[in-house]
């Protein structure tokens, strides 16, 4: 959490907590604010309109248990990550090295189900999907500090991304 604590002071941060009720009010809201996004689409027959990213980082193992019985904010989730998920919306979840493969919280399950990500760890080390011993072959390399695995539904491959250098 160091590397985010550092940024919540900046202008494009509209909100940072560490208090999981008011991340799941934070949810709440995003929710929200995607439900008018998506009417206001629906009203101006389906043409883009101007918006700006929402992301909402999830970067506490802990949280992930934690919301699983919490009904209102499992529900906001489900309806990011399905209905509302081409209308500017970016999930990051992070510190997932606690969360259990068997018996997952029902935010990673539902991620999983979704199955279109992107991976920053490599794929021996990563939780989230299992992965062939033929898949692993092909990507065994480490990855570098500019590569991540893009996973869409049935494929998996290794993508560019952008360093801060390059921004």
């Amino acid at each position: 959490t160091g590397g985010l604590k550092n940024c919540r002071n900046s202008s494009f941060v509209k909100g940072y907590t560490m208090d999981f009720d008011e991340y799941g009010d934070m949810v709440k809201a995003a929710c929200d604010k995607l439900k008018s996004r998506y009417e206001a689409m629906k009203s101006e027959n389906g043409e883009d309109m101007n918006r700006s990213l929402i992301t909402l980082i999830i970067n506490a193992s802990e949280y992930y248990s934690y919301i699983s019985v919490k009904r209102d904010i499992v529900s906001a989730f489900k309806q990011i990550l399905t209905t509302y998920k081409s209308l500017g919306v970016c999930v990051i979840l992070s510190d997932m090295q606690g969360v259990p493969n068997i018996g997952a919280p029902e935010l990673v399950r539902m991620v999983k189900e979704n199955r279109c990500f992107i991976v920053f760890d490599n794929l021996k080390e990563q939780h989230l999907f299992d992965v062939s011993t033929k898949t692993q072959h092909k990507f065994h390399n480490k990855l570098k500090e500019d590569e991540a695995y893009f996973v869409d539904k049935t494929s998996l491959c290794k993508i560019k991304i952008p360093t801060i250098d390059e921004v």
